[in-house]
């Protein structure tokens, strides 16, 4: 018997589609592995945790760095830096979250000592900035020229006759990296132009929010870490009675607070 055209083709289309069904079927029969591991120090979980999973199941899968480290990115069958990934569960996967250590500079002023803990993965080039200064010893000797009580404490730019330090280039702004300007958390001060910031920069007092990233015309100030030991070093700073010197400098200390000493914790 000669098979037509559309016999032929109403064949292979019931030939494919049993095919798919018994393939869809045998998937359906499988049990997969979730293999998790870090690098650094830190945990991941799986939510649901069991030993296998069906086909088709759904996995949240959550990192949480130990305390001085943070999350840098996923590795193998994950991506991305956000803490918490959900997969769907269609064969064997392994993951790796991989952690850094954050990186911890110590000023030493006049008035105490601030420990700042800075955030690379959310604002590489301006750690990379920051610490430039710090390695040269650019910071030794300057002070905390602006000091504005409820809203910043700012230095890294001047000696204490005055004069401004000569810096290198300015950086990219990075303030849309989602870290806000909250109490507490340092960020580089700029001029009027985005892309202007160099060695200075300023602790937030209080919350200030209107500084944070909004837009393109609102690009806010770049956060790049946080006080993480000497809060009160900075609260005791903010307290100090201020003037307005050579008609310019407003909010300047009338005693000098200097930054003897900057360094990167051992």
């Amino acid at each position: 018997m000669k098979l037509s055209r559309k016999m032929i083709l109403s064949v292979v289309f019931i030939v494919l589609l049993t095919t798919s069904g018994i393939v869809i079927w045998m998937q359906s029969m499988n049990k997969f592995k979730l293999t998790v591991s870090t690098v650094g120090q830190g945990t991941v979980s799986a939510s649901p945790s069991q030993a296998n999973y069906d086909y088709g199941s759904v996995v949240q899968i959550t990192a949480k760095p130990s305390a001085g480290w943070v999350l840098n990115r996923w590795s193998g069958d994950a991506s991305g830096t956000v803490s918490s990934n959900t997969d769907t569960m269609n064969g064997d996967k392994a993951v790796t979250a991989n952690f850094t250590k954050m990186e911890v500079v110590i000023l030493v002023t006049t008035m105490g000592n601030i420990e700042i803990e800075l955030d690379h993965v959310h604002a590489p080039i301006t750690v990379a900035n920051f610490l430039s200064y710090v390695k040269t010893g650019f910071y030794d000797g300057t002070l905390f020229h602006r000091v504005y009580a409820n809203f910043v404490i700012q230095g890294g730019g001047y000696t204490s006759d005055g004069v401004q330090k000569t810096t290198s280039d300015p950086i990219k702004l990075e303030s849309n990296n989602g870290l806000k300007n909250t109490v507490g958390t340092i960020a580089m001060a700029r001029t009027d132009l985005p892309n202007s910031a160099t060695s200075q920069f300023f602790i937030n007092l209080v919350d200030n929010t209107f500084l944070d990233y909004v837009s393109s015309s609102k690009p806010g100030y770049a956060v790049f870490g946080k006080v993480v030991s000497g809060i009160d070093v900075v609260n005791k700073i903010a307290s100090v009675e201020v003037e307005t010197r050579a008609s310019i400098f407003e909010k300047w200390p009338i005693e000098d607070i200097i930054i003897n000493k900057a360094y990167l914790k051992p």
